[in-house]
């Protein structure tokens, strides 16, 4: 919900959300055998191996739900949608909204690739770091004992509906405390790099 409005049920809901989710493993399993695979962009153009047609098979389910979320965005005429972008808060309506204030126009195509790339830096980083989370709060029982303490007291009252975010904005120092001292000692993302599409003058 913070980066579309849309929400995404890995853990369960309609299937189409845990296939979503499920291919992004997938298509991560087979990308690991094209390190050991010369040749491999051959293989792919033709499709010639299992591994190739399971990236291709997947990438198309990941770009089906993609393609919903972005049309979502579309009205009929097939432009931005002023009225949805109203009150849009996530990081991809934040986007648009910034993008049309500068006068610039984003394709349905330039979106799927923004919508996807936010999707993978999300899971795979939240994953990493949950599990570091999840590890320490293990060989610390004494924070577990701290951690369950304040979220007892802040979902004190509150159904998983109600809850918002500010409800536990502020009132979370522990959480908070806990996971960016996982993220000090094992960070998601130690290193990144970045290519430039075209020349660009500093």
């Amino acid at each position: 919900m913070v980066a579309f409005n849309r929400q995404v049920n890995a853990l369960g809901g309609v299937q189409s959300d845990v296939e979503f989710q499920h291919s992004f493993d997938v298509i991560l399993s087979c990308f690991s055998t094209r390190i050991l695979t010369p040749g491999w962009r051959f293989f792919a153009k033709f499709q010639l191996t299992e591994s190739e047609r399971l990236i291709t098979k997947h990438v198309g389910i990941i770009d089906k739900r993609i393609y919903e979320i972005v049309d979502s965005y579309y009205n009929e005429a097939g432009e931005i949608s002023d009225n949805i972008l109203e009150g849009d808060q996530t990081m991809t309506g934040l986007f648009l909204e910034a993008a049309k204030q500068e006068g610039r126009t984003c394709d349905k195509k330039f979106l799927r690739d923004m919508v996807l790339n936010i999707s993978v830096a999300g899971r795979d980083t939240l994953g990493s770091a949950l599990t570091s989370c999840i590890q320490y709060l293990c060989d610390h029982p004494e924070w577990q004992a701290k951690l369950t303490a304040e979220a007892l007291e802040v979902f004190n009252g509150h159904t998983q509906e109600a809850l918002t975010f500010d409800d536990v904005d502020g009132r979370s120092p522990v959480a908070e405390a806990v996971f960016m001292e996982t993220l000090r000692l094992n960070p998601a993302a130690p290193y990144n790099e970045r290519y430039c599409a075209k020349e660009v003058t500093f």
